[in-house]
């Protein structure tokens, strides 16, 4: 009976141990994946600028007669 006991807690801690490795992996890959989002959205706002000075420098300048 003792022996019986040890291994169902033994297989209990191994679930636990794989659940609590796949939980972290699934959180680290959450965090890259938002890294990788937060970066896109940075080049994205720094491409709309460029894009937008660029435009304000080349639309003709208004004389006034």
């Amino acid at each position: 009976m003792r022996r019986n006991r040890r291994s169902k807690h033994q297989s209990t801690s191994r679930l636990k141990e794989m659940t609590m490795l796949a939980f972290s992996n699934t959180v680290l890959s959450m965090s890259a994946r938002a890294r990788k989002l937060g970066k896109s959205t940075l080049r994205r706002k720094d491409l709309t600028k460029s894009i937008e000075k660029d435009i304000h420098c080349e639309s003709p300048h208004e004389t006034h007669e």
